[in-house]
């Protein structure tokens, strides 16, 4: 999985949304990658930043739950 990490995070860092809401989800759930909060509300509150669209949106839902 750190292969997969290392493609999400370097898509993320770029801006790609999708990487970004994936990485959130990822670090929140503990699934495939190690639980890590801070780095999930990181992440969430990149693509949270753009309120208008439904990823958003749904950015900003997975920020209130952690």
């Amino acid at each position: 999985y750190n292969s997969a990490e290392s493609w999400l995070t370097k898509s993320a860092e770029q801006g790609d949304e999708i990487a970004q809401f994936t990485l959130g989800l990822l670090y929140k759930s503990g699934d495939r990658l190690t639980h890590n909060p801070s780095k999930a509300k990181h992440w969430f509150s990149q693509v949270a930043n753009n309120k208008d669209s439904l990823i958003g949106k749904e950015a900003t839902k997975q920020l209130i739950d952690i």
